[in-house]
């Protein structure tokens, strides 16, 4: 359910007549939305008794799939509706070059005005160039709170807003916990050197 706030009540919650426009500049929370009960009641199926016959099972399942399908289709909206209130917003960003990762840009800071849609990538070859003259001249690896930015991800996406801070690091950080288990998942750390926060 979308909100205004986190944690908002079901009564709260923004429903389906609101009007984008009204949106524009607001933040807008996701939070999960309350469960029926009889899934609530005992975990993942709720009272669903092993022994139930199988219309009873294939009737569970089909609730369970809808539910599932409700809650992709409601964040596809959330997205659709997000990309929708931040056309034409702008960002004022600052990117630091840390003094210990040496080179011409050492301790160096630049701001740029970007677009809260671009890209990552995008936003990294223009940072390049205002630091070293041009992209790809040093190593560089775009880290915000401690976490690399995935190229493909919209500035938005990844948390940053007007007056927020980018760190231009030389090494990319250490995986986190989630990184670790993703890389578990799919079986190595491919999916980490794509990008051209690889490039030396």
């Amino acid at each position: 359910q979308l909100g205004l706030s986190s944690g908002s009540s079901p009564q709260a919650a923004l429903g389906d007549a609101v009007q984008v426009q009204t949106l524009i500049g607001k933040r807008i929370y996701m939070d999960p939305a309350p469960m029926p009960a009889g899934l609530a009641a005992g975990g993942p199926l709720g009272d669903f008794d092993l022994g139930a016959s199988s219309l009873e099972e294939e009737a569970i399942m089909a609730g369970m799939a809808e539910m599932m399908f409700g809650a992709a289709q409601e964040s596809h909206e959330v997205d659709q509706a997000l990309v929708e209130s931040l056309q034409g917003v702008t960002y004022k960003v600052v990117f630091q070059r840390p003094q210990d990762a040496g080179g011409q840009a050492a301790g160096k800071k630049v701001q740029l005005e970007l677009d809260a849609l671009a890209l990552v990538g995008d936003v990294q070859m223009m940072v390049e160039v205002e630091l070293f003259g041009s992209a790809g001249a040093e190593p560089a690896f775009m880290v915000f709170e401690g976490r690399p930015l995935p190229p493909h991800l919209p500035l938005f996406h990844a948390g940053i807003e007007d007056g927020k801070t980018v760190i231009v690091a030389k090494d990319r950080p250490p995986p986190t916990e989630e990184e670790l288990m993703m890389m578990n998942l799919l079986g190595g750390g491919g999916m980490l050197e794509d990008g051209p926060a690889m490039r030396a």
